[in-house]
């Protein structure tokens, strides 16, 4: 319940689209997605984010104020609260709790087809990464993924590539970025405003 669709607008335009979760901790509320949709909104003059209410009835202006390209994770802060969304409390699991087998979930906005939900299994897990045994397509980036609880492991980060004479997308192969480093003292101060963007 807590997946929006973060849209990219130009001139009232929209341009493309990802993903993201609507989340509240300790009286914040906060958006969760990937730091290279955070990073495509400032790639071009203009461009905003706009991040959209599942029944297209509300939309609110999304600003960056954190954003981690080594770990591709961002947090958007809106310009005006969405009343049509209820924001999910933040649970966050942390990266040594995740097991290879363990079941996840998340809903995203992949193509054409919004608020798609997902379940898949963990692979591999590496120091700054999770592999995903699931399903994921463009528009899906930035997607929160939850364990069985409802704690949040990471976001979708990119599908899998196999480089050889033609690169081929290995759709079922989802690379997730975990949430190593942004723990709840990091985000308790983003969201006070103790820390800056960058």
């Amino acid at each position: 319940d807590s997946s929006v669709l973060i849209s990219f607008a130009l001139a009232e335009e929209e341009v493309g689209k990802a993903s993201g979760n609507y989340f509240e901790y300790k009286g914040k509320t906060f958006i969760l997605t990937a730091a290279h949709v955070a990073v495509a909104s400032r790639a071009t003059d203009g461009v905003q984010l706009v991040v959209k209410e599942r029944f297209g009835i509300e939309k609110s202006l999304a600003k960056p104020v954190y954003v981690d390209e080594a770990t591709d994770i961002a947090i958007l802060v809106l310009e005006r609260e969405l009343t049509t969304v209820e924001p999910q409390k933040w649970l966050r699991k942390d990266h040594w709790d995740i097991d290879i087998g363990d079941e996840v979930y998340y809903t995203g906005h992949p193509m054409d087809m919004n608020y798609m939900s997902f379940k898949g299994s963990i692979s591999k897990i590496y120091s700054d990464l999770i592999m995903l045994q699931s399903w994921a397509y463009m528009g899906s980036s930035g997607a929160a993924i939850f364990d069985q609880r409802g704690r949040v492991v990471g976001v979708v980060s990119a599908i899998k590539y196999d480089i050889h004479a033609v690169p081929q997308m290995l759709p079922s192969l989802v690379l997730v970025a975990p949430l190593t480093y942004l723990n709840n003292q990091l985000l308790y101060e983003i969201l006070n405003n103790d820390r800056s963007e960058d």
